[in-house]
């Protein structure tokens, strides 16, 4: 693991124990829930953040995103998958610390933005399996179906979990 992911894990951790995301007031269905979707967002975001120190410091890395890894897409719609991408990145880091800090504005914020980051990160896997659409059509067939279900699972289970954190409060 890079030390940026292990950076973003560890303030996760101190938020989750400073701010009461372990307290026994809280029903254990809860606490399991919420640590497990809080520890996933930020450590898919970490992920892509660490994708994006190094990049900064080491531009190959976009002109292999441009050349190698585009797919059937035009470099003008990978211009702004990533971008999406950066955004997404922020916005799963920030709801991942914000539910581990027990706040409200973390539901409110899944609420808004969990369709759209489900969007766009169906659209990522869509362009990551292009790449692979020719030379490999197999994996592909059983991958891309795969990879869809479970970004879709797992962007309602965190929707729902939502909804329903935000009902009871």
């Amino acid at each position: 693991m890079n030390a940026s992911i292990v950076i973003f894990l560890f303030f996760w951790a101190v938020a989750m124990w400073r701010n009461g995301g372990l307290e026994s007031h809280l029903p254990v269905s809860y606490r399991i829930q919420n640590v497990f979707l809080s520890f996933c967002l930020v450590f898919y975001g970490s992920l892509r953040a660490d994708f994006i120190f190094w990049s900064a410091f080491h531009p190959n890395l976009i002109s292999k995103v441009f050349y190698v890894q585009s797919g059937i897409f035009p470099r003008l719609v990978i211009s702004l998958i990533l971008a999406l991408g950066i955004c997404v990145t922020v916005l799963e880091i920030n709801i991942g610390f914000l539910m581990a800090q027990q706040r409200q504005k973390a539901r409110t914020l899944a609420l808004r933005f969990i369709p759209f980051l489900a969007a766009i990160e169906i659209l990522d896997s869509v362009r990551v399996l292009s790449v692979h659409a020719e030379s490999k059509p197999e994996i592909v067939k059983i991958a891309g179906p795969i990879m869809i279900l479970f970004i879709v699972g797992f962007y309602s289970w965190i929707y729902i979990f939502a909804e329903i954190s935000s009902q009871k409060c």
